[in-house]
């Protein structure tokens, strides 16, 4: 997170002053990889995910509405590519209050470290602090009682092994990514996470960045886009603690759907209030489904593939971004007008010249095969978080009350060895570290 958000604040600063249109997508690109990493590594970090997580981005949604208010007085590119980025540098006093995780630091064989950062636990919750010799000892044999795989255990200082050659680590590379369709119910939740990001960022971007279909201001579109997004994250909190994730994350996306599809057969086209209404409410279905899903997706995957499971999850989700204004954009400038008739007359929404029709159709179907997939999935409320894929496959969709403990299976049940995945296996010990 301290390495992403240094590049980050480099690269924002060097594309603000930019003398070619290619450094700057560059930079652009960067800012993009790198402002991720710092996002996503927050949240991983962030505890009692069902407020905290959802909480979590109140602030995107003031930097949203920020947006256009700076961009309406600033209209020099570069003063407001600047006057948007720089003020990252205030994160830096994360890197500083932030620990590290003991558990990592205990699992890597950082020992001094782990006893540095429980040391300060203690004293910021107003504890007696531990004997030194006492707490290294315990790490260690907790580490033991994990039975971490000797390949597990990294050793800062040591040396790169010979044998590990590039081709090598590729393989490795590709090895870990296939375990998430190595058993059946790590399988379908990856898969049907993998199509509802997609539909989250392709709606939520299409809605949220297409000011020009859907308002005759961009500005304002753009502020009440954002002023949308604050309730879409406060009222979703007791949603998600009442009824769980998966209820609320199916209505979602039906809501989102009707409001989507509706546009089609709203009198008086864009220009009207009722329009800028209902766009709205699709905006604050999306947006809520868009941070339900975050939580949910870092509570279906177990402990060992957590991090990577939402990062590989979260990047098939960008694609919707790329494909959504090829969406509202291309595809709709090449219908021609009229396509389809409505109560007074033919449906020429946009500006006039094309129909709304198609992605409103778009978006609203793929919506609700989002909601109908995520049917499939487990309920994850008032369950222990999965540490192992065993835990996983433990899950059942049907099982209403998760209040007891996660049985668990042997490591034969996964179909997978321990010798092959690690994570496979069930440990003692998870809880306790």
């Amino acid at each position: 997170m301290t390495g992403s958000l240094w590049v980050f604040i480099l690269v924002s600063i060097t594309g603000s002053f930019s003398p070619y249109y290619q450094l700057f997508l560059l930079c652009r690109f960067l800012m993009a990889f790198t402002g991720n990493i710092v996002y996503q590594t927050s949240y991983i970090i962030a505890r009692q995910r069902a407020v905290v997580g959802i909480l979590f981005s109140v602030p995107f949604a003031l930097g949203v509405m920020a947006l256009p208010v700076v961009a309406f007085h600033v209209r020099q590119w570069h003063l407001l590519h600047l006057a948007m980025s720089v003020p990252v540098i205030v994160l830096i006093v994360n890197t500083i209050l932030l620990p590290e995780s003991p558990r990592w630091l205990v699992l890597t064989g950082r020992w001094s470290e782990a006893e540095k950062e429980l040391q300060r636990a203690a004293r910021w919750n107003g504890r007696k602090p531990f004997d030194s010799s006492w707490l290294l000892a315990t790490l260690k044999e907790m580490q033991t009682e994990e039975k971490i795989p000797k390949e597990e255990q990294h050793e800062p200082d040591a040396p790169p092994s010979s044998s590990s050659s590039f081709s090598s680590r590729v393989k490795g590379a590709l090895r870990s990514s296939l375990v998430f369709m190595r058993t059946p119910m790590l399988r379908r939740i990856s898969l049907v996470m993998y199509f509802d990001w997609l539909v989250c960022t392709m709606v939520y971007y299409g809605i949220s960045l297409n000011s020009a279909n859907f308002s005759a201001d961009p500005f304002l579109y753009m502020f009440l886009a954002g002023l949308m997004e604050l309730p879409s994250y406060t009222l979703t909190i007791p949603f998600v603690v009442k009824f769980g994730r998966k209820a609320p994350l199916v209505a979602f996306f039906v809501l989102c759907a009707l409001g989507t599809l509706v546009l089609m057969v709203l009198p008086g086209g864009r220009d009207t209030w009722w329009f800028l209404a209902v766009v709205m409410a699709s905006k604050f279905c999306i947006t809520s489904a868009y941070q339900v899903i975050y939580l949910y997706c870092s509570e279906l995957y177990p402990t060992c593939l957590r991090t990577r499971g939402l990062g590989i999850t979260s990047m098939v989700g960008r694609t919707g971004a790329i494909i959504s204004p090829f969406i509202t954009d291309m595809l709709v400038g090449r219908s021609p007008p009229g396509l389809l008739l409505g109560a007074r007359g033919p449906l020429n929404l946009v500006a006039g010249r094309v129909p709304l029709a198609i992605p409103s159709t778009i978006f609203g179907s793929l919506s609700l095969v989002a909601a109908l997939l995520t049917c499939l999935l487990p309920e994850t409320n008032n369950r222990p978080l999965p540490d192992t894929i065993a835990d996983v496959e433990a899950f059942s969709v049907s099982h209403t009350s998760n209040r007891g403990q996660i049985p668990r299976p042997s490591a034969a049940s996964t179909g997978e060895g321990e010798d092959e995945e690690p994570c496979i296996s069930p440990t003692s010990a998870t809880s306790s570290v």
